[in-house]
């Protein structure tokens, strides 16, 4: 059982991460609003996983988010919760219309605690890097669809401590590909649903999830100010 939970632990840390923005996320544009909150709902057939997430950017350049979320582990009816750090870089979008975004995360989960009554405690860790790369593929009205996907590089490590220091320590590295597409409403709503497939690792399974964030604060201006002008 422990060796199947440590397993799926490393793989839900991907829900713990900060949501994405901008258009090479396929989320509303941080020139709507420099501030985005936001939700996740994360499933696989091991595990659920919700959790809450903001954001802070510019229309351009870097920007950063936290995330909060708890893990559900369906076979042990345990829990354990994720903090995530994460950001990235937007380039300028190319004149095709695309935007690629170099982007990387951290998340460190705490528990679940005392599994299944065995005093054994659970911990995890993850760093992630990689591009997301998206673009507007259709446009009326107040609606956008945007396509988005990404590749990381993953290296994940879950530790269980057992009473007299009995700890065993499992990592891994391995790719992740995302694929999904933004639903975005009036520049600030967004509605987005991804699979999550990882690559070239053991015993992991691909995940769904469907997130919903709100762009809201000062607009973002996507052209740098111009310096005022001296009076002669």
């Amino acid at each position: 059982m422990l060796g199947r939970l440590s397993v799926v632990a490393a793989l839900s840390l991907v829900a713990a991460l900060p949501a994405n923005a901008q258009l090479c996320a396929g989320t509303a544009s941080f020139t709507t609003g420099r501030m985005q909150v936001g939700g996740q709902f994360l499933s696989n057939d091991d595990y659920s996983s919700y959790g809450v997430g903001l954001n802070r950017g510019n229309a351009r350049g870097l920007y950063g988010g936290v995330a909060l979320t708890n893990n559900d582990y369906d076979f042990i009816d345990e829990s354990g919760v994720v903090i995530g750090v994460g950001g990235g870089y937007q380039l300028r979008p190319a004149k095709q219309g695309f935007q690629i975004c170099p982007v990387a995360s951290l998340a460190i989960g705490l528990g679940p605690d005392n599994i299944g009554g065995s005093n054994t405690d659970m911990s995890t860790f993850q760093f992630a890097a990689g591009a997301l790369i998206g673009m507007v593929a259709h446009r009326s009205g107040n609606f956008q669809l945007i396509p988005t996907g990404g590749v990381s590089i993953v290296n994940s490590k879950v530790t269980l401590s057992a009473p007299g220091g009995n700890n065993a320590d499992d990592s891994e590295t391995y790719l992740a590909l995302d694929l999904g597409a933004g639903l975005v409403f009036n520049s600030v709503w967004t509605i987005r649903p991804m699979l999550s497939l990882p690559m070239g690792a053991d015993n992991r399974e691909e995940s769904v999830s469907l997130g919903v964030s709100y762009n809201f604060g000062k607009r973002a201006s996507a052209k740098p100010a111009q310096p005022a002008r001296r009076s002669r």
